[in-house]
């Protein structure tokens, strides 16, 4: 499942379904996963059982959360029970910084006379989906990055 670009701490959610083309009842488990953005995804069931034939359209919960930038590709593996093969579910994406944008690029006063103060306005606008924190300085005003 390629989930795009999702912003740096937006929460993501999917509904994963699963289907028991056995002819006996199947119990499932997750196996645990460790890796840097595996450990960002959640799951809603960690094990389960799906009856002969049956079909559940939503039986999992999947839920992405992550505070690191990154492009990831994270394989998911499901024990079956009773089987030496495992499905997997694979998901894969990129977490990107939140966007930004000024009003304008170019700041021009203009031709300005010697401690005649002149007084120009922008915007600051934020084009993503999460909050941003800022702070502006302006290059040479004495006061130092915070």
């Amino acid at each position: 499942m390629d989930i795009g670009d999702i912003f740096v701490t937006s929460q993501k959610s999917f509904e994963v379904g699963i289907e028991n083309t056995g002819e006996i009842d199947c119990h499932w488990k997750l196996i645990p996963y460790e890796t840097p953005f595996g450990a960002k995804f959640s799951f809603s069931k960690s094990e389960g059982t799906l009856g002969v034939k049956e079909h559940q359209r939503d039986l999992l919960k999947v839920t992405f959360l992550s505070d690191i930038l990154g492009e990831f590709s994270e394989t998911f593996r499901f024990a079956l029970e009773g089987s030496s093969e495992m499905l997997t579910l694979t998901f894969k994406g990129h977490v990107v910084a939140p966007t930004f944008r000024f009003s304008d690029e170019i700041i021009d006063f203009g031709k300005v006379s010697y401690k005649f103060p002149v007084t120009k306005t922008v915007s600051l606008t934020n084009t993503s989906e999460v909050d941003i924190n800022y702070s502006i300085r302006v290059p040479g005003d004495g006061r130092a990055l915070q």
